[in-house]
């Protein structure tokens, strides 16, 4: 994934365990925050470890991360320069649970997106969209299992999320509300 913040793209690097930056202006990359080993580390950004960040997002001054391989909601304070674990645990560790911080669990998420004062999580290997609310860090099951299969995408555009149905083979439109699902129909 991807994010831009002002002049710099901050991008998910999953096979090196980092999150790079590259500065626009300069023309210049290489990593901002990660040690480069496979863990789950909180702390300084060059100390910190993530293990396969995938997704990213920003609210106010926090870039909020997927961390796949430890099934983990991650999070960067981008004033402090620090990482910090928002849910989850060690490495390969997992779960299917909504509840506060301490109780949800996912497995393998690869995306989140922000959207008003709500976190959502492409929960990719229990094959939901799950719904953070950010004042009171509850997660919800917006959209359930069946529905999708592995989601690994999303993104919000107006009011809606767009999330890339993996093992469907599809586009959805996702209702931030009611978790409502329909086809974004593409033709070749």
């Amino acid at each position: 994934d991807v994010h831009l913040v002002g002049e710099h793209l901050l991008i998910a690097m999953a096979g090196s365990h980092q999150i790079w930056l590259y500065d626009i202006a300069k023309n210049e990359i290489g990593a901002w925050a990660g040690s480069g080993v496979e863990d789950h580390v909180d702390g300084p950004m060059q100390e910190a470890a993530f293990a396969q960040p995938s997704g990213l997002s920003q609210v106010g001054p926090w870039l909020m991360i997927a961390d796949s391989e430890v099934s983990s909601l991650r999070a960067i304070d981008m004033k402090k320069g620090e990482a910090q674990t928002i849910s989850g645990g060690g490495l390969f560790d997992f779960g299917d649970a909504d509840g506060d911080a301490e109780t949800m669990a996912f497995q393998h998420p690869m995306d989140v997106a922000v959207l008003g004062r709500d976190l959502f999580v492409a929960d990719t290997y229990n094959h939901k969209i799950r719904k953070v609310h950010l004042p009171t860090m509850e997660s919800t099951t917006l959209v359930d299992r069946g529905e999708l299969d592995e989601p690994a995408g999303i993104c919000a555009v107006g009011e809606r999320l767009l999330v890339a149905d993996t093992n469907n083979h599809r586009v959805v439109w996702v209702d931030p509300e009611s978790g409502a699902v329909e086809e974004l129909p593409i033709r070749g």
